[in-house]
């Protein structure tokens, strides 16, 4: 039993350790960047580079823009990715299998090959250069494996529950909002968690779809700041820790769905 934790917390250690040393590394005096000097600033942090990287490349902004598209796109994801599955789940065979066919052959499609439709879809409707351009995928599922996760989750469900749902009168909507979603917590945190990583650190769509330097999401302003000084480590570790950290409150937030079943396994 010792054996078997002092073995978890090595792994954790292994996995926590390149944020340590990132968050270590970005309160090291601008420009300077040496290994002797770790020792001598670790008890004298400058916290202004913090400023300094937002002042640097409009990183407010930048921010507040990634916040707007997952704040809108993660949501809508997750309804459109479950509403999806729900369909899937509630057509006979072999209906069933063929859709489920479909999105995962639809897996299989590189993003590169749908970048220059969407480019000209979004140019047809006036929508380049506008967040709603990476939003946009969240009102199709945002991606196919969000609707096979709930698939896969209702799948474990007896279907007797939704036909008994059915049979008292209740609606498509009225049976995955009432019956459906409550049973498949986890997989709306594991969606919700996949979503948020797809839109927060997506860098194409930004460099493709956005022109205007006021509605550059943080991926981009990251870049920019690179091209701007590439050499200015600790100013670049800032930079990534303030890009990694709303993900990991999040999953430190949603984890504990993780731990937990369907409320039937619960009950």
């Amino acid at each position: 039993m010792a054996g078997r934790f002092a073995l978890a917390i090595l792994i954790a250690a292994l996995f926590t350790l390149p944020a340590a040393l990132a968050v270590l590394g970005s309160l090291f005096p601008i420009g300077l960047w040496d290994v002797t000097d770790w020792t001598t600033n670790l008890f004298t942090p400058h916290w202004s580079n913090y400023r300094t990287l937002f002042q640097t490349i409009d990183g407010g902004r930048q921010l507040g823009n990634s916040l707007l598209v997952v704040i809108v796109g993660v949501p809508v994801s997750i309804i459109t990715s479950s509403l999806a599955g729900f369909f899937i789940v509630n057509q006979p065979q072999p209906w069933r299998r063929w859709l489920v066919v479909f999105a995962i052959v639809t897996m299989l499609i590189p993003p590169s090959a749908v970048w220059l439709l969407r480019f000209q879809v979004f140019q047809r409707l006036g929508l380049l250069d506008t967040l709603f351009a990476l939003i946009a995928p969240a009102f199709a599922g945002g991606n196919s494996l969000f609707v096979l996760v709930y698939f896969w989750a209702w799948s474990q469900i007896p279907t007797e529950l939704f036909e008994a749902a059915k049979i008292d009168g209740a609606g498509f909507l009225t049976r995955w909002r009432r019956v459906a979603m409550p049973l498949v917590r986890p997989a709306t945190a594991a969606v919700g968690l996949l979503a948020f990583m797809l839109f927060w650190g997506s860098f194409i769509e930004p460099l493709l779809f956005i022109y205007d330097p006021h509605k550059y999401t943080l991926p981009i302003g990251l870049q920019l700041l690179n091209q701007l000084d590439s050499t200015n480590r600790p100013l670049l570790l800032a930079g990534a820790v303030v890009a990694m950290a709303p993900p990991i409150a999040l999953f430190a937030v949603a984890q504990r769905w993780f731990l937990h079943g369907s409320v039937i396994d619960e009950g």
